[in-house]
């Protein structure tokens, strides 16, 4: 798997459960890349993160303690670390397709 698409599959794996924080992706991306011998930087783990988003595979979302607690919105990289973001249904479903990036051996 080259280092793109596996950073594809980090984002959306760790956007599957819960709303993120950008920074929660780049650390935990970072982390499991890392293990495997990457090197990769907020530039690379953004980059993923706009493919994602293109793709149809995460949304962009602002979170109010208030409702509507939380509402989808167009990304803009101004907003990178503004905004918090979540895998849709297509992005849950190919998470489950990719284990490995989840604690398990490939």
């Amino acid at each position: 798997m080259d280092q793109v698409s596996f950073l594809r599959d980090c984002v959306i794996a760790v956007t599957s459960d819960d709303h993120e924080s950008f920074d929660l992706i780049f650390e935990q991306t970072e982390r499991v890349a890392s293990a495997r011998g990457m090197s990769v930087n907020e530039d690379d783990v953004a980059n993923a993160l706009r493919s994602v988003i293109a793709d149809g595979f995460v949304d962009a979302y602002v979170l109010s303690p208030h409702g509507p607690h939380s509402t989808k919105v167009e990304f803009t990289p101004e907003q990178l670390h503004d905004l918090w973001y979540y895998a849709t249904p297509l992005g849950k479903s190919q998470a489950r397709s990719i284990p490995f990036l989840l604690g398990e051996s490939e």
